[in-house]
């Protein structure tokens, strides 16, 4: 006998996210990644460098199958057997790096070393300090909405630092090797100097600021093709003043501003208008390939999380802590 298990008052756990179409531009970007990826292999094949894949991801605290059909009532959905609802419960954030050998991370008794970062909210330090290991959990604030938000560009170069270049100096066959970043497009991967930020997005005000702290005296602004159609400006000096509105006499815009700010730090501190990860990689000597958008299926990385959600969706218990989910994670890795 068939019966539609929805006309029973169950549901099914399913969602998808949507992608954009295959145009072109997405077409080309993907052929870009390719070719930086043979590249890669190649200098990893010699013994020049070596490959590393990053990326984000979480866990819930009653993470399980959501691959089924479970009887609901106004509460929710509720799991027959072991007491299981739609309630997740908390929600662990994971960073971490691999290569094609191993999870990034120095080894002891053949198992990757424990972070010591990791602590349930409310609890220890903030602080974060140099450790041998990609590895990098944490307890999320919030159990929903998009766990991108509980990244940030700072949190980022942080992991960069005191995870990721600490991980890869200590192992001893990496040395003199090259590292080649492979990650994802993240708005936090993007991040910029804290201080400059983006002209164009930035204040008028902020910009001005920025002009008189670099030591600016004057901008050019050009408003008409050839010599006569480009106007000097003196930056005011006076703390926290600006150029009068751009309708007015002697005024000049704020979009006029921001090109005249990009155009000084790209030629005095060209450092300055790079993004945060571009720049502590160059300084490293390493490099980054970023994937095309959409595209998870660039990444083994993916197949890591898999195996660690996994492991913890096979040894959900009710009541489980989140200190026995970072345990059962790791197992999983």
């Amino acid at each position: 006998m068939k019966c539609d298990p929805s006309r029973l008052g169950y549901k099914r756990r399913s969602g998808r996210i949507k992608t954009p179409p295959l145009n072109a531009e997405r077409l080309a970007r993907i052929r870009r990644f390719l070719v930086e990826m043979v590249m890669a292999k190649r200098a990893e094949d010699a013994g020049l460098a070596v490959i590393v894949y990053m990326d984000e991801s979480f866990v819930h605290q009653a993470h399980g199958s959501p691959y089924s059909y479970f009887p609901s009532d106004k509460n929710g959905v509720v799991q027959d057997g072991i007491g299981r609802t739609t309630e997740k419960g908390l929600r662990m954030i994971m960073v971490h790096a691999i290569t094609k050998w191993e999870p990034l991370a120095k080894f002891c008794d053949g198992l990757p070393i424990e972070e010591g970062w990791f602590k349930e909210t409310g609890s220890g330090t903030k602080e974060m300090k140099d450790e041998e290991t990609a590895e990098f959990l944490w307890q999320a604030k919030l159990a929903k909405g998009d766990y991108h938000a509980a990244m940030t560009d700072s949190m980022f170069m942080e992991w960069l630092e005191h995870r990721l270049s600490p991980a890869y100096n200590a192992i001893p066959e990496f040395k003199g090797r090259q590292m080649i970043l492979v990650l994802d497009n993240a708005s936090y991967h993007h991040g910029f100097d804290a201080e400059v930020k983006v002209p164009e997005t930035n204040t008028k005000k902020h910009n001005v600021d920025l002009l008189r702290m670099f030591g600016a005296k004057s901008i050019r602004v050009r408003r008409k093709e050839g010599e006569q159609g480009v106007y000097n400006f003196e930056v005011p000096t006076e703390p926290g003043s600006s150029f009068p509105a751009g309708n007015r006499e002697g005024g000049v815009s704020r979009a006029e501003v921001a090109t005249a700010t990009r155009e000084y730090i790209h030629l005095n501190h060209p450092e300055r208008l790079e993004e945060r990860v571009v720049t502590f990689m160059r300084k490293k000597g390493w490099a980054l390939i970023w994937t095309p958008p959409y595209m998870p299926s660039f990444q083994p990385i993916e197949l890591f999380w898999q195996h660690g959600k996994q492991y913890v969706s096979l040894n959900f218990e009710l009541k489980r802590k989140m200190r026995e989910v970072w345990v059962q994670i790791r197992k999983g890795w």
